[in-house]
């Protein structure tokens, strides 16, 4: 019975090990609030944004600077307070001052070649003030950064984002069954011949010219094959444009995702997993007789099991779904505790009996 008290003393301390080791993300987090201030609103319309942020982690003043919609004859300055890693919940407002030394800048969405793909924007600005600005979404196009920052000193200046299409190049490929197209037939020739590449000519004694695969003076060839090609000899004709695909092995498929990574989080395993555990502590209970002790080991072996299985196929961090491909396993290991618990039952009725 020590044994045993020992041992379920392990598997709580080994359930509550696992609870705390939960994905990073659990973690405490900080609210980090950006007013619009009193000269400009976000481009939502809305005076103020706010997100959660883990610890240490620290805001991009760009990304939010580049959201705000700033009054005619005003400027962006900066925020209230220095922007610093998350240690608490805090809150950042917009500063403005009017503007003195106009200038102007530009806004591009351009592709590869130059070519604009959306439409610009104009703005003014204080003179060698920092600008910026966030990229937009095109179709079809992916952005080499989503926000730029730059220091605006002449009228002109332009911040460029560069865009490069999504869309694959509709090319033709087909495999390549060893068989390709003689250009210009040559004479097959007898004695000792060498493997031959393109452009080059085999080894030996020539003995004649071939006529339908046969040839005169020399070795006789018992291949016969299609006028104009032949396989592996000859002058290799291979349209540049065009390139041999190689074939998929359809027994192997790539390797997924570790069960650590998924998405959710089932909650009848969850139920199941608990299940096992509790029927395991309540089949401890009990005198310990020989039968009852070995059965009360498997109970507990299985809610080990059942417990480690549970934490390293599921998140808990995550959202919640009803079942997904591990379901069936914490089932069954639920089921196999229930059975042993019932012929533990069994048998203590019996002795009473």
């Amino acid at each position: 019975m020590k044994k045993l008290r020992l041992l379920s003393s392990i598997l709580i301390a080994f359930v509550m090990m696992m609870a705390l080791s939960v994905d990073v993300k659990a973690q405490k987090t900080y609210k980090i609030r950006f007013f619009a201030g009193s000269q400009g609103t976000f481009e939502n319309g809305g005076t103020s944004v706010v997100k959660d942020f883990q610890p240490q982690e620290k805001p991009d003043w760009n990304d939010y600077a580049a959201q705000l919609k700033v009054k005619d004859g005003y400027y962006f300055r900066g925020w209230n307070y220095t922007i610093k890693p998350a240690t608490k919940s805090t809150s950042y407002v917009a500063q403005y001052r009017r503007i003195v030394n106009s200038v102007s800048y530009r806004i591009r969405y351009v592709n590869q070649q130059g070519t604009e793909i959306g439409t610009a924007v104009i703005g003014h600005t204080e003179k060698n003030n920092v600008i910026a600005a966030n990229a937009i979404n095109i179709e079809n196009y992916a952005v080499d950064q989503a926000t730029k920052s730059k220091k605006i000193e002449k009228n002109g200046d332009e911040i460029v984002f560069v865009y490069s299409s999504t869309l694959q190049p509709n090319v033709e490929t087909r495999v390549v069954n060893n068989i390709v197209t003689v250009a210009n037939p040559v004479a097959i020739t007898s004695g000792t011949t060498t493997n031959r590449t393109a452009n080059q000519t085999t080894g030996g004694t020539t003995g004649g010219t071939a006529t339908g695969g046969t040839t005169t003076g020399g070795t006789t060839t018992t291949t016969n094959p299609p006028a104009g090609t032949t396989q592996g000899q000859g002058t290799e004709e291979i349209n540049p444009n065009e390139t041999p695909q190689g074939q998929l092995n359809e027994n192997k498929t790539p390797a997924g995702q570790s069960a650590t990574l998924r998405g959710h989080f089932a909650l009848v395993n969850l139920i199941a997993t608990v299940l096992t555990i509790a029927i395991a502590l309540f089949t401890l209970t009990g005198k310990s007789e020989k039968e009852a002790t070995m059965l009360k080991a498997f109970n507990l072996i299985l809610a080990i099991v059942a417990t480690g299985f549970f934490f390293f196929t599921e998140d808990l961090t995550k959202s919640m779904t009803m079942v997904d491909s591990y379901t069936i396993t914490n089932v069954i290991l639920a089921l196999a505790s229930g059975a042993i618990m019932f012929v533990k039952t069994r048998q203590a009725t019996a002795k009473k009996s």
